[in-house]
């Protein structure tokens, strides 16, 4: 049995078109390259000592890849959980799985 792929659901984004999503994360900017009905994938800058508000992204799976620097990603029951992330990391977040993430940085977006 071969299954039938529709080329209609790619989601391809070319690096200028990322749309600015607005954000009350305090110095984070958050660009939002495909939201799909089971897929995240944005990019995320965070200025020195920012933290992010709890989020999830709902039905969605989410992959994290640090670009650069360091992250520190709090989750689990009270955000109690801390993983230390560093660049070329991945993480694969769960849909529905709340997390907080920050710059530990003082100096480096």
């Amino acid at each position: 049995m071969v299954n039938k792929v529709d080329y209609n659901q790619l989601g391809i984004t070319k690096p200028n078109k990322l749309q600015i999503e607005k954000t009350e994360h305090v110095n984070i900017s958050i660009n939002t390259g495909v939201l799909g009905e089971k897929i995240w994938m944005g990019q995320f800058t965070a200025e020195p000592g920012a933290t992010s508000l709890p989020q999830h992204h709902e039905q969605s799976d989410v992959v994290l890849y640090i670009l650069k620097g360091k992250v520190t990603l709090f989750y689990g029951e009270n955000y109690s959980t801390t993983e230390e992330l560093y660049e070329g990391d991945f993480i694969y977040v769960p849909p529905y799985q709340p997390y907080i993430f920050k710059n530990p940085s003082a100096t480096e977006s």
